[in-house]
């Protein structure tokens, strides 16, 4: 999923993006794989006709991994997006203003291989995961920072907004005596 299918504005910035990593898929791909094998053995030992049952078998590992690849999570510097849904969509939009609470959590194996999940506290609402995803101090940070303002600086240095200042008090004192 391209970066710009997420933007709702044009002066709307993606900040991140990723997927839940592939190997989520395993499990049922396991599965899938087990089946198959168990139908192909029907078929050599049984009846050629168990055949027909290889689509049945190869559905639970086709499913989850369709799961994995159809799910998106999307960082704008307005609010925090996640796409799921294989035949129809569920898109669901935050933005930092209601965002109570952030936290990401990694397992022994997500430490290892450097995976985990964000969890993002809604107020008034359903929470938000993002699960299974590289890195997960960087949505952490990114989502942080921007449900707490502290990614927008003010501009300028301390000494230009105390000129502004003296201008604007001799401004007002100049009015004032008229």
């Amino acid at each position: 999923m391209a970066a710009d299918d997420w933007r709702r504005f044009d002066e709307e910035a993606v900040l991140w993006e990723a997927t839940p990593r592939t190997t989520r898929a395993l499990p049922g791909m396991g599965l899938s794989v087990a089946l198959l094998v168990g139908v192909f053995w029907l078929a050599v030992t049984v009846s050629g006709w168990a055949l027909v049952l290889v689509p049945a078998a190869a559905a639970p590992g086709l499913f989850h991994y369709l799961r994995v690849v159809t799910t998106a999570f999307v960082l704008t510097d307005r609010e925090i997006t996640v796409k799921t849904g294989i035949l129809g969509r569920s898109v669901r939009s935050v933005e930092y203003s209601r965002v109570q609470n952030v936290g990401y959590s990694q397992g022994v194996t997500g430490s290892v291989f450097g995976y985990g999940t964000v969890e993002i506290e809604i107020a008034g609402g359903r929470d938000l995961q993002l699960y299974d995803v590289y890195d997960p101090t960087e949505p952490y940070e990114i989502v942080r920072e921007c449900a707490t303002g502290t990614a927008t600086e003010i501009p300028g240095s301390l000494e230009t907004w105390e000129a502004i200042r003296e201008e604007v008090t001799a401004l007002r004192e100049r009015i004032e005596s008229q």
